[in-house]
C-alpha cells in the first residue's frame, strides 16, 4: 500500500517459502485463503485522495552452502567455527548433521568443567571434594599463597640453616627464598607479617592468583602488613613461587613425584597445571589429605 501522504510502503501481508499469508501491523487486514487465490478486502479510504496497492514479488538470492550451514550452526549450536562449518558441509544436509550429532558421544558440561577446575573447600576434609589431590586431573598451582584461604594468616620467615629462609604459614613451609629476597629485607617490614585483603573499592591493587604471567611479563602481587590493624595500608610484594632446594628438610619426607600437564585453551589460566600421572615409586599414599599439598613435577 502506498499513499500520497506517505513516502514509504506499508506492508499489509507477507508469504515466504510457500507458507500461508500473514497479516501485518499496522493495518491488520484479514487475508482469506479459503479459496485460491487468497483474497484481501481493501477498505474504501474515502477520505484519502490517492492510494495505490502493489503486489511485489521478491525472490531472495540463493544462499551459498557456507551461508546455509552457518545459519544451521547459529540455530543449533553456540555458533559456527571454520572447523564445524567444514564438518557440516561435508555431511551434505541439515538432517545428516542432526543425525551425526545424535550419534556422537555426549559432551557433558560437567565433565568438561571438572577436568579444568577444582573448587575451593573451606574445611580440611578428605571426602566430598571435587577431586582428590592424587587423582588425575587435580589442579596444581605455582604460586605459594592462596588469595582466599590465606587471608588473615601470618607469614613467618624461618632460617633453613643453609643461608636461605622458609616462608611458613601455620608452621608449614610454603616456599624457600634467599636471604636477600626476603620480603622483610626488600620492603623494610618485620620478619613476621599478615596477609591482607584490600578493599577493591578503595584501591586497584589486588592480590593475584599467579606468580608470573609470561605473556605480559607481570609478576603477581601479595598484600601484607605488619599486623591485621595495618591492613588498611598494606604493602604489595611479589607473589612468591613454590620452590625448595631440599624438600625432605622442608617437610620431613620426600614429596610425591608426578608428571603435570599444561591446561590448554584458556589464556586466563596462568601457571596452573593438571596432574597427569604419579611417577614411581610415589603412590597416592604419599599425598597429604589436607591442604596445603606439594608435589615435584618430574617434567620441570
Amino acid at each position: 500500500k502506498v499513499s500520497d501522504d506517505n513516502e514509504h510502503d506499508v506492508q499489509i501481508a507477507r508469504s515466504y517459502d510457500g507458507n500461508p499469508w500473514e497479516t501485518l501491523q499496522p493495518l491488520l487486514l484479514p487475508v482469506d485463503c479459503q479459496q485460491d487465490p487468497c483474497v484481501v478486502t481493501i477498505p474504501s479510504h474515502a477520505s484519502v485522495s490517492a492510494i495505490h496497492y502493489i503486489i511485489r514479488d521478491y525472490n531472495p538470492p540463493v544462499k551459498t552452502d557456507d551461508q546455509s550451514f552457518a545459519k544451521l550452526l547459529l540455530q543449533a549450536t553456540y555458533g559456527p567455527t571454520q572447523e564445524s562449518l567444514h564438518e557440516a558441509k561435508s555431511l551434505g544436509s541439515a538432517e545428516a548433521w542432526v543425525r551425526d550429532q545424535i550419534d556422537k558421544p555426549a559432551s557433558l558440561h560437567r565433565a568438561h568443567y571438572r577436568q579444568r577446575t577444582n573448587g575451593y573447600i573451606k574445611t580440611d576434609i578428605k571426602h566430598h571434594g571435587v577431586r582428590l589431590a592424587c587423582e588425575r586431573g587435580s589442579r596444581w598451582n605455582r604460586h605459594a599463597f592462596n588469595r582466599w584461604r590465606d587471608i588473615g594468616k601470618t607469614i613467618v620467615e624461618v632460617p633453613t640453616g643453609s643461608g636461605s629462609y622458609y616462608l611458613k604459614v601455620d608452621g608449614i613451609a610454603r616456599t624457600e627464598v634467599s636471604a636477600s629476597a626476603r620480603p622483610s629485607v626488600q620492603h623494610g617490614i618485620p620478619s613476621s607479617y599478615v596477609i591482607c585483603r584490600k578493599d577493591p573499592d578503595q584501591d586497584e591493587v589486588r592480590m593475584s592468583d599467579f606468580h608470573y604471567d609470561s605473556s605480559t611479563g607481570q609478576y603477581g602481587t601479595l598484600l601484607v602488613a605488619a599486623d591485621s590493624n595495618s591492613c588498611s595500608m598494606p604493602v604489595p610484594i611479589e607473589m612468591p613461587s613454590v620452590q625448595f632446594s631440599n624438600p625432605v628438610h622442608a617437610f620431613g619426607s620426600q614429596v610425591p613425584s608426578v608428571l603435570l600437564m599444561n591446561i590448554d585453551g584458556s589464556s586466563n589460566v596462568l601457571e596452573s597445571k593438571l596432574l597427569d600421572q604419579i611417577q614411581a615409586p610415589s603412590t597416592c599414599a604419599n599425598f597429604k589429605m589436607i591442604w596445603p599439598n606439594f608435589v615435584q613435577d618430574s617434567a620441570s
